[in-house]
């Protein structure tokens, strides 16, 4: 529809922010019918999977201390759970920003925040999500380089995701807008924590609720969802705000500490989200195999598990729920919100109940020389 003239948002119904056109168009350059362009699309999301794999283990040997063969054996867990995930992990476009994000805290910890501020602009522009991750950022650069570097990454990550609508709020403002406020405006969707509370509860015979077509997706009316749903948001904003505050009190935090506190924002993101689609644990690998000690270690086998029954649940159990009424299969996607809530709960501990190990250290490029005798 584009390459026959048709303007996003204006004439065709968008609901992403403006980056995600560059994953959904392009591919269609350089195919001539829909096989072509399923093929061309999946090449994309595996070279985007390459990109985010090379900026975990550059990270994780460069700046968080580990030996090359340590790195490489949590790079090949983060590749076997994107594998678990089965063909969401290629058939979404969630791979691209999060190759995005990966690279943005490549940046800023390399000590180029400048860049990785634009980095992660360019990634929050294409999906939201990332925006997360912002204030500890912010954070992070204010304590190592001043306030003023900080005020100015967050003016260039800001700026850049501002800046992609621009055209499109030129010729078609309000379905611009709508095309990001829409996703704020979903109701409780069949795949999320909250919609597990609120089935259970009418199993148990506690309420009535309805699995109803909405919004692009499966929801569930009545039975208390719109009050589990802000209850739901408002702990998920909660838990942020803890994970922020705490960073944010850091003297001077580490890159271990910083990857943390971004694995921990997503995995809250997505245990108490309203909305959680099977594509969404692809926000957390990447991130949680980056986590240090044994905290880490728990926190990837409870992960790994997650995308293993979210294969499981979709698409054949989905589909059995969202179009024959199917009740049972619930039951898996209730494990697999229970797995993320864990994961949550393990990110979230205080860190003065993990002893820290040597991978965890300052990285040789980032401690102070040893005094010389």
């Amino acid at each position: 529809m584009i390459a026959e003239g048709g303007v996003p948002y204006r004439d065709i119904e968008i609901e992403y922010p403006p980056g995600a056109l560059l994953a959904f168009a392009v591919p269609a350059l350089a195919a001539d019918d829909e096989a072509g362009y399923r093929a061309v699309f999946m090449l994309s999301m595996l070279l985007c999977t390459a990109a985010a794999l090379g900026s975990v283990a550059w990270l994780l040997v460069a700046r968080l201390g580990l030996p090359p063969r340590s790195a490489l054996l949590r790079v090949a867990v983060a590749a076997g759970m994107l594998v678990a995930l089965g063909s969401v992990s290629l058939s979404r476009f969630d791979l691209f920003p999060v190759a995005l994000l990966t690279l943005a805290l490549a940046l800023i910890v390399a000590g180029w925040e400048r860049g990785g501020g634009a980095v992660l602009g360019a990634a929050v522009a294409t999906k939201l999500f990332p925006g997360v991750l912002l204030p500890l950022v912010a954070a992070w650069t204010w304590r190592r380089r001043g306030r003023d570097r900080a005020l100015a990454v967050v003016a260039l990550c800001l700026g850049l995701a501002l800046f992609a609508f621009v055209p499109f709020l030129a010729v078609a403002p309000s379905a611009a807008i709508e095309g990001v406020t829409r996703q704020l405006e979903r109701p409780l969707e069949v795949e999320s924590l909250g919609a597990s509370v609120v089935l259970l509860a009418d199993w148990l015979g506690l309420g009535n609720v309805a699995i109803v077509g909405s919004f692009g997706s499966t929801n569930v009316e009545g039975g208390g969802a719109g009050t589990v749903e802000l209850l739901s948001s408002l702990v998920a904003l909660a838990l942020v705000l803890l994970v922020w505050v705490r960073f944010a009190r850091r003297a001077e935090p580490e890159p271990d500490a910083l990857v943390h506190a971004s694995a921990a924002s997503i995995a809250v993101l997505l245990a108490f989200a309203k909305v959680l689609s099977a594509q969404f644990l692809l926000w957390l690998v990447p991130l949680v195999v980056l986590v240090p000690g044994r905290r880490g270690t728990l926190a990837r086998a409870l992960t790994a598990a997650a995308c293993v029954l979210t294969t499981v649940w979709f698409p054949e159990l989905f589909r059995q729920v969202a179009y024959e009424d199917a009740a049972a299969p619930l039951a898996v996607v209730m494990v697999r919100n229970a797995l993320l809530v864990a994961v949550a709960v393990v990110l979230l501990l205080p860190a003065a109940a993990t002893a820290r190990t040597p991978e965890s250290a300052r990285s040789p490029s980032l401690a102070p020389s040893p005094r010389r005798t």
